[in-house]
């Protein structure tokens, strides 16, 4: 997610565009997801310490042992958007 969140703003293009999702409602859901995720990476990318030393690196967030605190913390956007309308 975060390379296509990246992706997806270096061609301005929507995600659900680049990956084919023809269904709106599940392009605009896709879409919403992308958006999060890389808003919170990107979010922890800018995290600086008391030194102004970053405190993670994409590795060390993509990596297996981290996702899983990331994942926890990304639950709150767990159905934001529950119904078609």
């Amino acid at each position: 997610m975060w390379s296509l969140s990246l992706l997806a703003k270096a061609t301005r293009t929507r995600p659900s565009k680049i990956v084919g999702v023809d269904d709106e409602w599940a392009a605009y859901q896709f879409d919403q997801a992308v958006m999060f995720v890389g808003r919170y990476i990107y979010g922890k990318l800018n995290e600086l310490d008391d030194k102004g030393k970053p405190l993670y690196e994409i590795d060390d967030l993509l990596d297996d042992k981290t996702v899983g605190a990331s994942i926890d913390e990304l639950a709150h956007i767990q159905g934001i958007v529950v119904e078609k309308r």
